[in-house]
């Protein structure tokens, strides 16, 4: 969060907590869900987030998917 600038945004926006909560839950996933997971994830994205899809696909799901 602090890399890309969202700490404070993370601390005074719960719809990004909730976001945060479901990118995390991706690991729990069957390895087959996992793309359609990251495109829910995508639709239900708020807009500040969208550094941090960035930031996570490139850093944890492109080795994954």
């Amino acid at each position: 969060m602090q890399s890309i600038g969202l700490q404070d945004e993370y601390h005074n926006n719960e719809d990004l907590k909730l976001f945060i909560g479901m990118l995390d839950g991706l690991a729990f996933l069957p390895m087959n869900d996992v793309t359609a997971g990251i495109r829910l994830l995508r639709r239900l994205a708020p807009n500040v987030a969208g550094r941090l899809d960035h930031y996570y696909y490139f850093n944890y799901l492109q080795r994954v998917i």
